[in-house]
């Protein structure tokens, strides 16, 4: 069927959506009709290949057209190994996770495609963008944002989001700890080997970010789990991640380590 459908737009009926509905020079409307005829090849339906194909051309202006080819063939063949991935829609993931990691959209897939073979849900792929312009701009890396995303599947850390929602909201903590220990932290902090000034040392390293702010939110999950006193280390959880230690902050603390040992290479 999907042949047959793209044979429909072979002709003057592709030549005309294309000249109606893509801002491309020239020299790039023939690079458009192969890329379109090679999405369709992985039984991508047509209107959604004409779509994808127009929507990658539009958004990346800049690029070469060998560079936006490549990128919808490997969309093409990344949507028609998972059935709940639509072509479009991944075209258009692939260009947010770029823009929020600072990558190309040609790694934005490969993350993408390393993430799903490692079980990383399909129907969530949004989310890839939208914490990993959080996690960049609190220090995180492309290939560190990816650790944690993997390292998140690994420690079997459902529902993803509420686990990365946990990790900004624990950056946002921690970074006022730069400035000030709370009392009731300070005197959860006397019970452990963890220094008041320790802990105001990391708190000025995670608001600072970069590098030096992620190591230190490594080293604090380390610290916490450090803690052999599990109604302590829940006590600590609440303060320091906003949930106990053994619920959601465990899984945090677990995703973090995980990640930091790099569990994921982009």
């Amino acid at each position: 069927i999907a042949g047959v459908v793209n044979s429909a737009l072979d002709t003057s009926s592709l030549n005309t959506r294309i000249e109606i509905t893509f801002d491309v020079p020239e020299e790039s409307k023939q690079s458009v009709k192969t890329a379109i005829k090679d999405v369709g090849t992985y039984g991508i339906d047509a209107e959604e290949a004409l779509e994808g194909v127009r929507r990658q051309w539009a958004l990346n202006k800049d690029a070469s057209d060998e560079a936006n080819a490549a990128v919808v063939k490997g969309a093409a063949l990344i949507a028609s190994n998972y059935a709940a991935i639509d072509f479009t829609e991944l075209v258009q993931e692939a260009n947010e996770i770029g823009a929020a990691l600072n990558i190309s959209n040609e790694e934005a897939l490969g993350m993408v495609n390393t993430l799903l073979k490692m079980g990383f849900p399909p129907e969530q792929l949004d989310i890839i963008a939208e914490y990993g312009e959080q996690l960049a701009i609190a220090g995180y890396n492309a290939e560190e944002v990816q650790n944690i995303l993997a390292a998140s599947v690994e420690t079997k850390s459902w529902n993803i989001d509420n686990l990365l929602d946990g990790l900004k909201e624990a950056k946002i903590g921690l970074s006022e700890f730069g400035n000030e220990i709370p009392k009731v932290l300070d005197d959860l902090l006397k019970k452990t080997d963890i220094s008041a000034e320790q802990m105001k040392t990391w708190g000025a390293a995670v608001a600072k970010g970069g590098e030096e702010g992620s190591l230190a939110m490594v080293e604090v999950a380390k610290a916490l789990a450090g803690v052999e006193d599990a109604t302590l280390r829940n006590e600590l959880g609440v303060q320091v991640f906003g949930t106990k230690f053994e619920d959601q902050g465990m899984k945090l603390v677990d995703t973090l380590l995980v990640a930091e040992q790099g569990t994921a290479n982009l």
